[in-house]
């Protein structure tokens, strides 16, 4: 594809992310959060302080380029908020660089950020506050809320069309939404364990998740979403603590985990 999320996370988000003209990496920082951003095609030594955008109340915990505006990058924040930067082709990060745009909604920290796979400027945001929203970039007005969730969200992810979106949550249930009207279309359930599960759309339609079983055992499950009451497949990978992190790639058709081997589909 023309952009790319590198899925690997700190504090269980996003940490970095990639699209053709630039690379984006959150920074830890005393007194707030920041993040560097990098054109993909300099090289040799970084002065960080002139490419941080420090402009944040708290820590970032995800941040996304939008698919499509390359210059145009979304952060989630510990204070609450979603900010959006716009960084020019000749400039790049500026002194004193303040977001085009302030979106306000969530009751506590956004944990994590997607962009509409098919509309342009729809900007899906989880918090912390059990819900997911989504928003019209341009005018930071709220589009649809999803709010069925009883535990702190893990993961989410729009189907192709965006029509739907899927949603792990550690009161350990899987959900697709549709994404007009807020309400769950589907729900079954989800990884037994209450350790972080993710989850991703395959092209297809189907659902992969990657999770904890009830014996703690790290494993994958392919779900059909007309019946999540049961499991296309499942398989358990190994006994270790740290999460996986499933990516799709839709032309090869394969999910590659972090820390595992590529699972190809038919």
């Amino acid at each position: 594809s023309r952009w790319y999320q590198r899925r690997v996370r700190a504090h269980e988000q996003d940490f970095c992310s990639v699209n053709p003209k630039f690379v984006a990496v959150i920074a830890e920082q005393i007194g707030g959060g920041a993040f560097m951003v990098l054109k993909t095609d300099r090289i040799g030594g970084i002065d960080a302080g002139s490419c941080k955008i420090s402009k944040h109340n708290g820590a970032v915990y995800d941040i996304r380029w939008s698919p499509y505006n390359d210059n145009l990058i979304a952060s989630a924040c510990d204070d609450g908020l979603v900010r959006l930067w716009n960084i020019t082709d000749e400039r790049g990060v500026e002194p004193n660089h303040s977001p085009v745009q302030t979106i306000q909604g969530h009751q506590k920290r956004v944990g994590g950020l997607a962009w509409h796979p098919s509309a342009d400027n729809i900007l899906a945001s989880s918090s912390y506050d059990n819900t997911i929203r989504l928003w019209n970039a341009e005018t930071a007005q709220e589009v649809s809320s999803l709010s069925a969730f009883t535990n702190q969200i893990t993961d989410m992810c729009f189907f192709a069309d965006g029509s739907q979106m899927a949603a792990t949550c550690k009161d350990k249930k899987l959900r697709v939404f549709d994404t007009h009207t807020g309400e769950v279309a589907i729900e079954g359930p989800g990884h037994e364990n209450m350790k972080v599960s993710r989850v991703c759309t395959l092209k297809d339609g189907k659902i992969f998740s990657a999770g904890f079983s009830d014996m703690s055992s790290r494993c994958v499950r392919l779900y059909d979403p007309r019946n999540m009451s049961s499991k296309l497949m499942e398989l358990d990978v190994d006994s270790a603590t740290g999460s996986l992190f499933p990516y799709y790639d839709p032309d090869l058709k394969e999910d590659i985990l972090r820390g595992g081997q590529p699972i190809p589909h038919t």
